[in-house]
């Protein structure tokens, strides 16, 4: 008895100082911490062959190289009005994928991690970026 007692006590201790906000948290296959999700090419691809609905986010500062079809430009530290206008009447569970350069590039992830936090929870991140998407499934720079 005093050994689950002490079991109990343990885990009370590690929830009180295990940090909710998941900001730290690497993303990784599936859904992470933060609570978006990763696509890769292939999966990405076939979603847009297939027309599914989803929305199409560029969190790039400066577009140098092509954009993926129908992607909107927006900044991984828009307000929520500024994200409420891109989005429009779309529900919170709407498909977003947001991406931007390369893999190396963080904006992403941080725009992810905003949509997150602004309660969109369909969110997913596209580490390789246009960089790798350009190089498998070449696209005309002037798309988007």
């Amino acid at each position: 008895m005093k050994i689950q007692a002490m079991m109990a006590a343990c885990c009370l201790v590690l929830a009180a100082f295990t940090p909710s906000s998941g900001f730290s948290a690497t993303a990784t296959k599936g859904a992470t911490k933060v609570g978006f999700k990763e696509i890769h090419t292939e999966q990405l691809k076939q979603m847009m062959d297939a027309k599914k609905p989803m929305l199409l986010f560029d969190a790039r500062k400066k577009i140098t190289v092509g954009v993926l079809p129908g992607a909107k430009p927006l900044a991984y530290d828009a307000s929520e009005q500024t994200v409420a206008r891109v989005v429009g009447s779309h529900p919170k569970d709407y498909i977003i994928v947001v991406y931007c350069s390369r893999t190396e590039c963080p904006l992403s992830k941080y725009l992810a991690e905003n949509l997150i936090e602004q309660g969109y929870t369909n969110v997913y991140k596209y580490p390789e970026g246009i960089e790798e998407r350009m190089k498998k499934y070449p696209i005309d720079k002037t798309e988007g």
